[in-house]
């Protein structure tokens, strides 16, 4: 039996999960699993198998503790397509959340870890973009 597509979110801002229920409704997809600071330690298996948490959180705790500079929206069982819309549906919004998809290799780390090589991966990113002329916005 196929495993169903899943979204996962480290919300860092009081509306980060509301926008991401949103598309998932706008999208057909059930809503998000809301996952926080506390879930650090748990393996991404762990926290894959374990049942849906209702929203709630606190995301600026998230935020001061992950270190991280955006959301983290992680994608389980979605096929390029869907990861795809997802992506243009924040990109029409103005809007550029950490974007993942569950690997074999990530199902084996920390979410602390994850967030670690995601946080990398996007510092890279922005570093490999650029930059314009001083004086300009």
């Amino acid at each position: 039996m196929p495993t169903p597509p899943a979204l996962y979110v480290l919300p860092l801002a009081e509306a980060d999960y509301p926008t991401l229920a949103d598309h998932c409704r706008a999208l057909d997809w059930p809503a998000p699993t809301l996952w926080h600071h506390t879930d650090l330690h748990a393996t991404v298996r762990e926290l894959l198998a374990r049942p849906s948490a209702p929203p709630a959180g606190e995301p600026v705790a998230n935020r001061a503790l992950t270190g991280l500079p955006a959301p983290v929206i992680l994608c389980a069982n979605l096929d390029g397509h869907a990861v795809r819309s997802l992506q243009r549906r924040y990109r029409d919004a103005g809007q550029r959340p950490i974007l993942a998809v569950v690997t074999p290799r990530a199902l084996t780390f920390s979410l602390a870890i994850l967030l670690e090589h995601l946080a990398h991966d996007r510092r890279q990113e922005l570093a490999a973009q650029p930059h314009p002329p001083a004086g300009r916005a």
